[in-house]
């Protein structure tokens, strides 16, 4: 329980330190990069080796700020409003919605809904953003790899506390060391390139759903895959955790 307290209050404090970067930096990387943007668009003139590292500030620039955006995120206390949804659907959007890029690195992008799921009184935005960030990691982990492949099913199950529903999303790719499996949703921690992962996908999609009563983890087999499995409880809307999981905390 110590550890826990000590663990909680790190937490808080790196939230607001997020807060902070997240104000004082939108406001000078937007200005960079609509400031490059508009040279590049206006200035024909330049030369080709110039357009090229005026690109490279506009890209870098939209990193940063998406950067931020995660820091936000991360550091925001406000909760989503919590309502009956259609998980299966959420599913089915985000699917869509990354299919492009997964036909673009050929990866065979898969779901398996089940017909009796029930409606989960969830924060929808909120429980978009996790599907989003476990498909895209799964996307990212395959990608290179033989027939790459990321399947996205729903399942009804039984937890401890009752009926549940569960999210699993499962790839073929490398898996993940053992040593790194303990660390992987550590705020900034990430087995990524700098450039294609801030550390911050996983701690997030972890708070969302733990917001929700729920448990998100990680399963692996060395060079077969990994699993990443979201469990929700189903609870009716007049059920008072579910009427509190979308107001604010304290800080």
């Amino acid at each position: 329980a110590q550890l826990d307290r000590a663990h909680d209050d790190r937490l808080a404090s790196l939230g607001a330190v997020a807060a902070e970067l997240v104000h004082e930096m939108t406001q000078p990387l937007t200005a960079i990069q609509g400031i490059s943007q508009g040279i590049l668009e206006q200035s024909r003139e330049l030369s080709a080796e110039t357009r090229q590292y005026l690109q490279v500030v506009v890209n870098e620039a939209r990193r940063l700020r998406d950067l931020s955006q995660r820091l936000r995120e991360f550091s925001r206390r406000s909760r989503g409003e919590m309502r009956p949804a259609d998980l299966n659907a959420i599913v089915r959007d985000t699917c869509l919605l990354l299919g492009a890029t997964a036909r673009r690195r050929d990866v065979r992008l898969e779901e398996a809904l089940a017909n009796d799921l029930p409606e989960v009184v969830m924060d929808r935005q909120g429980m978009a953003q996790v599907l989003l960030n476990l498909v895209t990691n799964a996307l990212d982990a395959v990608e290179g790899h033989q027939k790459p492949r990321v399947c996205v099913r729903t399942l009804r199950t039984e937890s401890p506390d009752g009926p549940a529903v569960e999210i699993h999303v499962e790839d073929n790719g490398p898996g993940i060391a053992a040593d790194l499996l303990p660390h992987i949703f550590e705020p900034f921690f990430s087995t990524k390139e700098a450039a294609r992962g801030t550390g911050l996908g996983l701690s997030v999609s972890k708070e969302i759903v733990e917001r929700h009563g729920g448990t998100l983890r990680a399963e692996t087999t060395p060079d077969a895959g990994a699993r990443f499995v979201a469990t929700l409880p189903v609870r009716s809307a007049g059920h008072p955790e579910a009427a509190t999981a979308g107001t604010p905390t304290s800080a």
